[in-house]
């Protein structure tokens, strides 16, 4: 995606990860129902998790977050420097992880995965808005 993205987090690989990231998110509870944004909050804690998990991140890298508001919903990636993966080849989930990407699959309109200088997961939610919602969320 080219567009400037309405959030920018640069984010340590850390335990208090998600939670910056959860208060990234709440800069859109002006425009997005309540439900939408939990589900927001699920999922970016869910990509920073397995960032922090399985990325191979040193404390000193950073993932980056980037969220962008559209008419239609938002989009979020985040991109680390680990190796990325192939989500059909993943392992079947266990009953202590792997839940991340079933959440993914069942809460997000689209999701993926780019394996380019290192991995950019992101996903979609779609959702109309209000215009000038998202105005005055970009401008204030």
């Amino acid at each position: 995606m080219n567009q400037t993205p309405d959030v920018e987090l640069a984010l340590r690989p850390t335990a208090e990860s998600g939670r910056e990231a959860r208060r990234a998110v709440d800069r859109f509870r002006p425009s997005f129902p309540e439900h939408i944004v939990d589900v927001l909050h699920l999922l970016v804690t869910e990509l920073v998790s397995n960032a922090v998990r399985h990325s191979g991140a040193s404390p000193s890298e950073v993932f980056l977050l980037r969220m962008w508001l559209r008419p239609d919903g938002v989009r979020v990636e985040l991109h680390d420097n680990g190796p990325g993966f192939d989500p059909e080849a993943l392992l079947p989930r266990s009953p202590d992880s792997g839940w991340g990407l079933s959440l993914l699959e069942s809460l997000a309109s689209r999701w993926g995965v780019a394996r380019e200088d290192g991995a950019r997961v992101w996903f979609e939610i779609d959702h109309p808005a209000h215009e000038a919602d998202l105005s005055r969320l970009r401008h204030g």
